[in-house]
């Protein structure tokens, strides 16, 4: 009954070019099914999309308050809606962090740059997590590399370079 209460609210909040782009991208999800091109559970409509980014702007403003148990389960809760979304799991990379839990910060960190490899944040918490769990330095400096090339202007790539100089040397 719950899920009927949040799926009506849903459409109620949701605008006509929302409704139309919902409609939109399921029916080409619909077209893309019939001709066997992706399977169902590879398709996500627009209302799930904007659903699992909604549960990550909340967990981002609990993880900022400190918050960190309320915002994994709201990382956790928007992964359910996409399965796709990497900054959920860049997210859930940073709360790791906090609770000091390298291991699993590692994981979801690359959960995250599998999806997307270009996600700074996902590279940069995988190298913090290899150092944290002192691994050689030849695990770690990769991801540090990789992120001075994303984000050249960056305050931790200046930070980065003055703490490595091999950074540079490429």
């Amino acid at each position: 009954m719950e899920d009927i209460k949040n799926n009506v609210k849903n459409l109620n909040n949701m605008t006509p070019l929302n409704m139309a782009l919902d409609k939109k991208y399921n029916n080409i999800a619909r077209t893309l099914m019939d001709s066997g091109a992706v399977s169902n559970a590879q398709t996500i409509s627009y209302s799930d999309r904007n659903a699992s980014r909604g549960l990550v702007q909340k967990g981002a403003i609990a993880h900022k308050a400190s918050k960190y148990k309320e915002a994994r389960k709201l990382y956790l809760k928007a992964l359910e809606y996409n399965s796709n979304n990497s900054d959920a799991y860049g997210n859930i990379a940073l709360v790791d962090i906090h609770q000091l839990d390298y291991e699993s910060c590692f994981k979801n960190a690359q959960k995250a740059i599998k999806i997307t490899p270009r996600n700074s944040h996902a590279i940069y918490s995988a190298a913090q997590c290899l150092f944290m769990l002192k691994k050689p330095r030849k695990e770690y400096l990769p991801y540090y590399r990789q992120y001075i090339l994303l984000e050249p202007n960056n305050y931790r790539t200046k930070k980065l370079l003055k703490e490595y100089p091999e950074l540079s040397e490429d």
